[in-house]
């Protein structure tokens, strides 16, 4: 038989460029949005295996999905923000210092506008995706502390430490702890 019995990197990369990431690019129309969401889907499959089996996403990949989730944070469809949020978790705690610097880099715009945006699913109107984005948020500041060539300015760091104790008075319990945590992170991290 044709089929890998196991995900190899070279695999898994293969089936990302070829299949998912075309999908997850924002295209309009009904069947469109249930490709990108079903997209979404195999990629945190594939990112969970690779997660679960040590293996670690190539670097070049990494350049190509994170500009592609940051667009689908702002998804009509809330399962997809979610998935996106998720997503950007598992490949940003797989992210060394050093590709995360040589990516942002190579693609400012995405990664000055990722936070704020992650910030702004803080407020969406369904608690999971408010959750993810909270795990997202953790992800990429332990990254940004954790890199030289990116640094969050004063401005930043007021911004989302103001909008993470606004959202710690959630009347949701869970919701609540979530929060705290990126706080408790915030904290740990300076």
């Amino acid at each position: 038989s044709g089929f890998p019995t196991s995900f190899t990197p070279q695999f898994t990369t293969d089936v990302l460029l070829s299949l998912v990431v075309p999908n997850l690019v924002w295209k309009a129309g009904g069947m469109a949005s249930a490709l990108r969401k079903l997209s979404a889907a195999v990629l945190f499959s594939l990112l969970r295996h690779c997660k679960e089996r040590d293996a670690l996403i190539h670097p070049e990949m990494t350049g190509h999905l994170i500009p592609v989730l940051h667009s689908n944070l702002e998804d009509a469809e809330c399962t997809t923000r979610e998935l996106a949020c998720v997503c950007l978790s598992l490949i940003l705690e797989q992210t060394s210092s050093e590709t995360f610097g040589a990516i942002c880099e190579a693609n400012t715009r995405v990664f000055d506008s990722l936070h704020p945006r992650l910030l702004d699913l803080l407020d969406d109107s369904h608690d999971p995706v408010r959750m993810a984005a909270c795990g997202a948020l953790g992800e990429f500041l332990t990254l940004a502390y954790s890199t030289e060539s990116f640094n969050l300015d004063l401005h930043s760091l007021e911004k989302i430490t103001t909008t993470l104790l606004i959202q710690l008075d959630d009347p949701e319990r869970e919701m609540q702890e979530h929060v705290f945590e990126v706080l408790l992170l915030m904290l740990q991290l300076q």
